[in-house]
């Protein structure tokens, strides 16, 4: 028996359906504006995170491959001093130990061992120049005693001339070009007249060839390191993860 007026007993179904319309409504709007905030969660995150190792972790490997040295790891120094480094360890453990052992162990051997390579190369390749110069060299008033030391400044002077740069690029196009474009700027220079520089025997790109092998080896040295390390796989990755970050 109801005691309700019988007006008010027939809108009962009517406010029960409201009340869990209001009631439904309010849980999906909650899930939407949770899911939304996890998205927007994850994708600041991921633009912290993921975006800059990605980048910055490509680019050292593309440097390595045009024997350029990597630049300092300023995105993976950020995001550690900034604490993001646990979400990629909540993310994902097993690659959060890859990067953590990129980071500390394969990338300094590319900054490392490719910059001693390079300095190894310069250094041949200036004695080479040095040794060229010293061996076609007959005394003159200009020189006399001081040709070493002539010969020294006037292959730092080619060096510095973007011969240099693309040497160590091992860019022997680049910088026969660089040699063409400067030469008779260079052999007009007062220490070149007092070496008595002549095209003749004097090529700067052709004496240094042969000592560049020691950068190839060690550029392809570090390349196999990068292949044994896997980097590759961390790099694809990371673009899953800048891809589809709200997975």
């Amino acid at each position: 028996m109801s005691y309700l007026p019988s007006w008010l007993e027939s809108l009962v179904p009517y406010l029960l359906g409201a009340i869990f319309s209001i009631v439904a409504s309010y849980f999906v709007q909650r899930r939407l504006q949770n899911r939304a905030w996890r998205v927007e969660y994850v994708l600041r995150n991921t633009e912290k995170t993921y975006i800059p190792l990605y980048a910055e972790i490509t680019k050292a490997v593309r440097d390595v491959r045009q024997y350029q040295l990597p630049d300092d790891p300023k995105a993976w120094t950020r995001i550690k001093e900034e604490g993001l480094i646990g979400i990629i360890q909540v993310d994902d453990a097993d690659l959060y130990d890859k990067i953590i052992h990129f980071y500390e162990t394969v990338y300094p051997r590319l900054r490392r061992e490719l910059d001693a390579a390079q300095k190894i190369v310069k250094n041949d390749v200036l004695n080479a120049w040095e040794n060229a110069l010293l061996s076609h060299f007959e005394p003159r008033p200009l020189a006399g005693p001081n040709a070493p030391s002539l010969a020294r400044s006037f292959s730092g002077r080619i060096w510095g001339e973007d011969i240099g740069k693309y040497l160590l690029k091992h860019d022997l196009d680049g910088a026969k070009v660089a040699w063409n474009l400067h030469k008779d700027y260079i052999l007009g220079i007062t220490d070149a007249k007092a070496l008595s520089v002549d095209e003749s025997w004097f090529s700067p790109v052709e004496l240094a060839e042969p000592k560049l092998q020691n950068l190839e080896s060690k550029q392809k040295e570090l390349i196999n390191l990068l292949e044994e390390e896997k980097v590759d796989e961390i790099i694809k990755r990371l673009e899953d993860r800048i891809g589809k970050p709200w997975r």
